[in-house]
């Protein structure tokens, strides 16, 4: 059934996946912009404190991993599917990667994931090389495991299908069923709104010519959440360019957006009260709803964070009803338990353990590849990255990859994003689950 999760098939895909695991090698490409530029992992990089170090330290280790979920060796055959199909498999605080099938989305240097309660289906949007191709639009089905283009042939025409973009805001509304994507770039700066029916499988720009006053201008990496609670999409910070210089312009704005109304409200006071986050791009947002709050971590607070990097390693919490944001990060992070600096990491809230989960991203080094868990009751980080972490059963460093938790599965889902390899930095297609480990933080 559609709206029913069955763990059998998706149980089989891992435990067949596990017991054939091979190396694998990224397909190379070009990193997109606002996403770190090019750079060699770097190993050993740890985190803050004593108590962090030697977790940490193998945090950034190389060692490739499963790039390509298994390898098509491990994944051209049904033959030898062991594992208890109705039994989730993989131990908990372990990832597990999702094994390949013969329809696959492509490799993916600044992948999107969202969770379609609603529909029972993973929503994976990307991006490609051409800014005049239409976005790419996959579906996981999580009842049957099975991926499914969206994107129709003949292209749909630029009216009515999002253009190719990376580093935008994206959200799934809960309300009313659709998924919001706001802002991105790719060569060109995108300002637009659009939403995702995954039912009809039709995107609707809510975007009006000319745009009215009150329009957050274009803008790449911007993070965005749906505060369920009050039925806004919420978008934060980014870089564009300036409506007035030819100058790239870091923003510190916070918007919000209001489908039932489909208004756009500028919810940054003037002056700034001294408790507001600065200017930043390449951060991660997730939404709270047992505390209805937003938050944000990391982040890059240089308009060019490839040459100059400003890596922030930031806890911000944002309370939409107050109209206020808090600061947990501590005054003296050296000697905190707490993750390292970084931008473009996967970020997704587990409400069962009240938790925000943080992995991988880009360090002023190059990609990452650990795993961090942080209690919202505590306020305190745990590092769940093995020490040493398995070249096999562990995602490969990266950043810019789609993640987001699903519930009835207690799993977290990540997909592609841009890894280093020998050949460089490349774009992965590879797919993994994580299941939270016990206790939890």
């Amino acid at each position: 059934m559609k709206g029913q999760v069955r763990w059998g098939v998706l149980a089989t895909l891992l435990a067949s996946t596990i017991a054939g695991c091979g190396g694998g090698s990224p397909q190379t490409g070009a990193g997109t912009a606002g996403h770190g530029g090019a750079g060699a992992g770097a190993s050993g990089r740890g985190g803050h404190g004593a108590a962090a170090g030697a977790a940490g330290s193998q945090a950034g280790s190389s060692g490739g991993g499963p790039t390509d979920a298994g390898g098509d060796d491990a994944a051209g055959s049904d033959a030898g599917d062991g594992g208890a199909p109705d039994v989730p498999p993989g131990a908990p605080g372990t990832w597990a990667p999702v094994r390949r099938t013969a329809v696959w989305p492509p490799a993916d240097s600044s992948a999107v994931l969202v969770h379609d309660s609603a529909r029972n289906v993973l929503l994976l949007l990307g991006a490609g090389y051409q800014p005049e191709d239409p976005l790419d639009t996959w579906e996981f089905d999580l009842a049957t495991s099975t991926w499914t283009n969206r994107l129709p042939s003949p292209a749909p025409a630029r009216a009515a299908w999002p253009r190719n973009r990376a580093a935008f805001a994206a959200a799934y509304d809960s309300q009313r069923g659709r998924t919001l994507i706001f802002g991105g770039t790719n060569f060109y700066y995108y300002d637009d709104l659009w939403e995702w029916d995954g039912s009809s499988g039709a995107w609707t720009t809510l975007t009006p010519t000319p745009r009215p006053a009150s329009w957050p201008v274009f803008r790449y990496g911007v993070a965005g959440a749906y505060d369920s609670d009050r039925g806004k999409f919420v978008v934060f910070a980014g870089q564009g360019r300036s409506a007035t210089t030819p100058d790239y312009v870091l923003y510190n704005e916070l918007w919000e957006w209001d489908a039932g109304t489909s208004t756009w409200t500028n919810r940054t006071p003037d002056p700034l009260p001294a408790s507001w986050p600065g200017a930043r791009e390449g951060h991660s947002m997730i939404y709270d709803a047992d505390r209805k709050r937003a938050v944000v971590f990391g982040g890059d607070a240089s308009t060019s964070p490839s040459l100059r990097p400003a890596r922030l390693a930031e806890l911000w919490e944002w309370d939409g009803a107050a109209g206020s944001w808090r600061d947990r990060t501590p005054l003296n992070l050296s000697a905190a338990v707490w993750p390292p600096a970084r931008m473009s990491a996967a970020a997704a809230y587990i409400p069962a353990r009240s938790s925000l989960l943080v992995a991988d991203g880009y360090d002023a080094y190059g990609p990452m590849r650990d795993v961090w868990e942080w209690s919202v009751g505590t306020g305190a980080w745990t590092n769940r990255t093995p020490s040493p972490t398995s070249t096999d059963a562990w995602p490969s460093e990266r950043s810019g990859s789609g993640c987001v938790f699903v519930p009835a599965l207690n799993r977290v889902f990540l997909y592609g994003g841009t890894g280093s390899s020998g050949n460089g930095i490349g774009k992965l297609d590879d797919f993994w689950t994580w299941q939270p480990p016990d206790p939890g933080p």
